[in-house]
């Protein structure tokens, strides 16, 4: 089941925990946190499910932030090909973009407004969000234009139904023709030893 969205503070509003980044200053954290707010946003409302991954679940797990050497944030977009309109990142594909922009936009808005009421807020360049379609098929990226150092790469993870799928996949390369016996041999056996332990 997707998950159901729901009013959540933006992740900025959270207090900074976690240690001192060692490659980004604060406000690079920062607008990295409202970035993934931006996007978190985005998913919630295409009901498109999403998981933390890589080093950004280890610090999430760890220190309640990211990891002081890391410079971005790893998400893996659940895709199953069971959603009504095809499959989650095709959906991602078509969406993602304009809802960015939009919510860039939107943030903007509010912070022209906050700046005008002089609560504090300080009025500044405006923000955009980029979806960037990588050169291969799975690991895209969203930045902004207000840290050019941070970005989220949005991966995908496939669900199949049994392991016969999983080689059957990994058979063909994208060009069509077949990958080496020894390549699927390698594969099936670290799924198997994986699987068992």
């Amino acid at each position: 089941m997707p998950p159901q969205p729901h009013a959540r503070a933006p992740i900025r509003d959270y207090p900074h925990i976690g240690p001192t980044p060692l490659l980004l200053s604060r406000a690079e954290v920062d607008e990295l946190y409202d970035l993934l707010g931006a996007l978190i946003s985005c998913l919630d409302e295409l009901s498109i499910p999403y998981v933390l991954i890589a080093g950004s679940l280890l610090g999430a797990v760890r220190s309640q932030s990211i990891l002081f050497n890391d410079d971005d944030i790893d998400i893996a977009l659940i895709d199953d090909d069971s959603s009504d309109d095809g499959s989650n990142y095709r959906h991602a594909l078509e969406k993602l973009p304009d809802l960015l922009r939009e919510k860039a936009k939107q943030r903007s808005i509010e912070e022209a407004a906050s700046a005008k009421r002089g609560n504090g807020t300080k009025l500044r360049t405006p923000a955009t969000y980029m979806y960037k379609r990588r050169p291969w098929p799975g690991c895209d990226r969203v930045k902004s234009s207000l840290a050019s150092r941070v970005w989220i790469d949005i991966f995908i993870m496939q669900r199949y139904e049994s392991i016969q799928d999983v080689l059957k996949v990994i058979s063909v390369k994208d060009n069509g023709q077949a990958q080496p016996q020894e390549y699927i041999d390698g594969i099936a056996s670290a799924i198997m030893s994986g699987s068992t332990s």
